[in-house]
């Protein structure tokens, strides 16, 4: 199937005071939703808790589409848990650890 194009669209900004929020929502995708996702969304809330240190909360809520959910659900499923509770915090901290954004570079 190759690589897939999401549309973003960022609804919630909030720098000022001790907690900064960020949220977005996803507004397009490049293949048939029904292939993978109807609706997505994520926020960060990154709070000071002194000392230089930071606590990052992040929130996400996926609805599958039709496909994902009952018929590779036992497959995606996995994946989506490989992918949020171990991928996505080592990538973040090795993004902290090398003063970057996630985004900015590939590991191999």
């Amino acid at each position: 199937m190759g690589p897939v194009t999401l549309a973003e669209e960022f609804d919630v900004w909030e720098a000022d005071g001790p907690k900064k929020r960020v949220g977005f929502y996803f507004s397009g995708l490049s293949r048939p939703t029904f292939l993978t996702y109807e609706a997505l969304r994520e926020e960060f809330e990154v709070e000071d808790v002194g000392e230089g240190k930071c606590r990052v909360t992040r929130t996400l809520a996926i609805v599958p589409a039709f496909l994902t959910r009952y018929v590779l659900g036992w497959v995606v499923r996995p994946m989506l848990d490989q992918l949020f509770t171990k991928d996505c915090p080592r990538r973040l901290e090795e993004a902290v650890k090398m003063k970057v954004l996630p985004l900015k570079y590939k590991t191999e």
